[in-house]
């Protein structure tokens, strides 16, 4: 998720009390793995919804009701080290 701002290292703080919405960044249970990715709910009335990447060169993730998904949380703080102490 550099593309996002988050980079290797960072601690990221998510919510599971917080609704997500469209655009938010979701830590997401799909399929047996955790993935962290931008929630994408325009398509949701087509029948799917997408989890979609910081950076362009990884696939989207189109999410349809047959998929095993859930939302665990939603990322509302980041945490950086700077220096190693």
């Amino acid at each position: 998720m550099k593309d996002a701002g988050l980079f290797d290292g960072d601690r990221v703080i998510i919510d599971r009390a917080v609704e997500p919405h469209d655009g938010s960044i979701v830590v997401a249970w799909w399929n047996g793995g955790f993935t962290m990715k931008f929630l994408d709910l325009t398509h949701k009335n087509d029948g799917y919804i997408e989890l979609k990447p910081a950076n362009p060169d990884y696939p989207i993730f189109k999410i349809e009701a047959v998929d095993d998904f859930q939302v665990w949380g939603v990322v509302i703080h980041l945490i950086r080290t700077f220096e190693k102490i």
